[in-house]
């Protein structure tokens, strides 16, 4: 598995153009590659970058869908994805929409599907009503952009 992908071979990987990644790097909406002048991100962070997208095209605001990117479950969750590790269970995010902030989120968690009742126990939970309550399955988004990362490589190695 290759250890670093470049900022331009990152656009391809994730049909981006290099100018998207720069300029949420300026409007401090993603920090990953690290600093300077040569980026290098990792196979993790490239499927964060993905994953955050993913969140996008379903309605969670970009920087926010980067903000959950930050969750220490999601970066292990990718961690284990990138290293072929295979988990007995998939982690979704749940994600609850508030009325009374414009459709901001009220709240998210990583879980198991089935620890669902225990995250969102809190009685103000069920004292607000939510515009819209949203379950994704996080694993299976990361397996998805692991995928295009190793399609990638293999297109480049056969090159």
């Amino acid at each position: 598995m290759k250890q670093t992908f470049k900022m331009a071979e990152v656009a391809e990987i994730l049909d981006q153009t290099v100018g998207a990644l720069k300029i949420w790097r300026a409007r401090d909406i993603c920090r990953y590659g690290g600093e300077g002048t040569r980026m290098a991100y990792s196979p993790v962070e490239v499927l964060k970058i993905g994953a955050a997208l993913s969140l996008n095209a379903i309605g969670i605001d970009l920087k926010r869908a980067f903000a959950i990117m930050e969750d220490g479950q999601v970066g292990s969750i990718f961690r284990a994805i990138v290293a072929g590790q295979s988990w007995p269970h998939d982690f979704w995010l749940f994600y609850v929409f508030d009325p009374e902030r414009r459709g901001e989120a009220r709240r998210y968690g990583i879980a198991r599907g089935d620890e669902e009742r225990v995250m969102f126990s809190d009685p103000a939970d069920h004292a607000i009503p939510s515009e819209a309550f949203l379950r994704v399955n996080v694993s299976a988004i990361g397996r998805r952009h692991f995928a295009k990362v190793q399609a990638y490589i293999a297109k480049a190695g056969a090159a």
